[in-house]
């Protein structure tokens, strides 16, 4: 019989349903029984007296429209087993992107009663159910079968352990046709159709209609499956936990990730490193005592790390992400209605990337005047703007001037750094900043370092990869060019700062969002453990992440800056890029030597500042006195985080905020877009 938790669930479905359609006379809430029920599926019983349900029942048929039947279940359960055997005693099928895989009738059934399904398969998240009447042409609205927005016409139960669902449908709710009175209302097609242009897998092991004025018995032939909503780990009344996807959009459909079921977690700021253990023991299928089932893993690397760093179990994490894998949609989705009460919100992971234009050269022996490849304009351009350079006259050990700048570097000296310490043009030929970020630690996240070039020697800390290698070298040569930019000993803003390469996109220059999070994770911890001023600069990006925004946000709220490049849609809109849409990060657009903004930087209200990015000059990767010649913000970027390493040796307690808030104040007020800052970067005394 009913328990008493299902039986008062019916009840609240058929009161809501009156409440909310009064014109329905022929709805009833009586409960139902097994005693005049139809089944849809024969069962047969093996030698074992294990009973199978096995094909359609006498005077019902399946077919569809872009529908294949039947087919493996580990197709169904989207695994990669080699299994590829048809499962006995179900029916089984794949439906293509909207179309539709339906049961059909020989003689009409009422739509007054209570359908009942064990089920299984995307279908119970891509799906919807209608009911048709093939004589009459008539269809029923499509109900999504997922529960959450269907409260008056579903009671779904489960996941069990291997993944059913018991469906419960009001067909009377599901059937109401404006136009059709109950005595007209009958039907003899049951369809399932595609909702979200991915298509669905199912299997049925169990399908009843139950007639008006019946009562269900809750135990089925199916072993395993719940009857109750007691019985179940995952309650499947309670909210499931926001997903995001591949553009940062909030996702109903989890079927958008046919080919990859990597994830991010979001932690409350109540989860400790205890539930995300008990996370990845139930991942991993070591958990104890009654809980829910998901299956992957937790990802191993620094997030592993950093929770081992916890002491307590029961205290809150220092790091509230992590990353995960799961084996397949339906632990997806039980992940989902189980971790409600930890997880603020699940992310997929996808890839980022480094945001220069393209690479014009790489030279030889640093000193050289690289030819780029486009036409040498830039070049001329500069050497019209440029006054003649001032004579060395002295050096003094210790210090920052002017000459001992000018020394330390190739001559002419690279354009941005002589534009970004004077007002307004002509170019004067000299880099005379009013510091050089002596005690002040950069972060650089990207492609690496090559940490034996000329320009870094005797200022390289402690690195780490998190990308997937054994050190932080570098084979692309963006993070070598962008650390240059930040602090090199030629090239650089910051003269007198550490670096320290924080690996996070490979040699290809692209990595995953877990690899950032997993990064600035490290940058954090690292920083608390040696307590010195330090800043972050991100010269990559992707499409809106709010997994990406908070795992800054929360560096940030450490008190370590974040500077990040705006991104190079060509005048696309930095607010749809992250970081670069995190408002407590530096955002960074680019300009050119004329002081144009330069066609390929994004813009918009979440750009900062700008800073040079054209045809910007630095340390390269094909030896050790080589340099490059790079174009983009990931350029722009740099320049910013030298300037805010040249802050903090000057004042290493302010706060980030007070760090952005003097660099915007001090900024010479050029206006190069009506939508974005005009703000160009300064550096020289009396600004920062």
């Amino acid at each position: 019989m009913l328990s008493r938790s299902w039986a008062a669930a019916l009840c609240l479905l058929c009161a809501g349903l009156v409440h909310a359609e009064e014109e329905l006379p022929c709805l009833s809430c009586v409960l139902y029984s097994a005693v005049d029920a139809t089944a849809l599926l024969n069962e047969i019983t093996d030698s074992g007296d294990t009973v199978f349900n096995t094909k359609l029942a006498s005077g019902w048929q399946q077919f569809g429209q872009g529908a294949r039947f039947p087919v493996p279940m580990n197709v169904v359960e989207n695994r990669n087993d080699s299994d590829n055997s048809i499962p006995r005693g179900l029916l089984t099928a794949t439906v293509a992107p909207w179309g539709e895989y339906s049961l059909g009738a020989t003689v009409p059934f009422a739509g007054d009663g209570l359908l009942e399904l064990w089920i299984k398969g995307s279908v119970m998240f891509g799906a919807a159910i209608q009911f048709r009447d093939r004589r009459t042409l008539r269809s029923s609205r499509p109900a999504s079968l997922n529960s959450r927005f269907n409260p008056t016409t579903f009671v779904v139960l489960g996941p069990d352990d291997s993944g059913w669902f018991r469906a419960l449908v009001n067909v009377t709710a599901a059937t109401d046709v404006p136009g059709y009175s109950c005595t007209s209302n009958t039907w003899d097609t049951i369809s399932f159709v595609d909702i979200s242009g991915q298509g669905f897998a199912l299997a049925i092991a169990e399908a009843n209609l139950f007639p008006e004025e019946q009562e269900v018995q809750t135990e089925s032939a199916t072993t395993g499956i719940p009857a109750s909503p007691s019985d179940v780990a995952i309650n499947s009344a309670s909210d499931l936990v926001p997903l995001y996807g591949p553009s940062g959009e909030l996702v109903i459909n989890t079927g958008a990730f046919p080919d990859s079921y990597d994830f991010l977690l979001a932690l409350k700021p109540t989860a400790t490193s205890g539930d995300v253990a008990r996370i990845c023991n139930t991942l991993a299928g070591t958990a104890s005592g009654n809980v829910a089932e998901f299956r992957g893993s937790c990802n191993a690397g620094l997030q592993a790390q950093i929770l081992n760093a916890e002491i307590d179990s029961d205290s809150p994490l220092s790091w509230p992400f992590t990353s995960v894998t799961l084996n397949s949609e339906f632990d997806l989705n039980k992940m989902r209605q189980a971790v409600g009460s930890v997880v603020r919100y699940i992310e997929r992971d996808r890839i980022t990337g480094i945001t220069d234009v393209d690479l014009l050269t790489e030279a030889g022996e640093a000193g050289e005047n690289p030819a780029p490849r486009k036409e040498l304009e830039g070049t001329v351009r500069r050497a019209l703007l440029r006054a003649a350079t001032p004579e060395v006259e002295s050096l003094e050990e210790g210090k920052l001037v002017a000459n001992e700048v000018l020394t330390a570097q190739s001559d002419p000296i690279p354009w941005g750094l002589d534009r970004i310490d004077q007002g307004a043009l002509p170019l004067n030929g000299v880099f005379d900043p009013v510091g050089g970020g002596a005690g002040v630690h950069i972060y650089v996240l990207d492609t690496g370092l090559l940490s034996t070039h000329e320009d870094f020697v005797g200022r390289v800390g402690e690195g780490v990869n998190s990308a997937g290698g054994a050190d932080t070298s570098d084979g692309q040569g963006h993070g070598t060019h962008v650390s240059g930019t930040a602090m090199g000993t030629r090239y650089g803003v910051a003269k007198q700062a550490i670096i320290h390469p924080v690996k996070v996109l490979g040699d290809n220059g692209a990595g995953s969002y877990s690899n950032v999070v997993a990064g600035l994770a490290w940058v954090k911890q690292h920083v608390a453990a040696n307590g010195w001023p330090a800043v972050v600069s991100m010269s990559l990006g992707g499409a809106f992440s709010p997994v990406i925004n908070d795992a800054a946000a929360d560096v940030i709220a450490a008190g370590i800056p974040v500077v990040t490049s705006a991104g190079n849609d060509y005048g696309g809109d930095a607010c749809s890029q992250s970081p670069a849409s995190l408002p407590g990060a530096i955002t960074v657009a680019s300009s050119d030597d004329m002081d144009i903004i330069s066609a390929f930087s994004n813009i918009g209200t979440c750009v900062d500042i700008f800073a040079p990015g054209s045809d910007i000059t630095s340390a390269g990767i094909a030896s050790n006195t080589a340099s490059a010649v790079l174009s983009g913000t990931s350029q722009a970027a740099p320049h910013v985080t030298g300037a805010v390493a040249i802050i903090l040796g000057q004042n290493p307690d302010l706060t980030p905020d007070q760090v952005k808030a003097k660099l915007v104040a001090g900024g010479a007020p050029i206006s190069f877009s009506p939508s974005t800052a005009p703000v160009f970067l300064q550096t020289q005394a009396n600004t920062i």
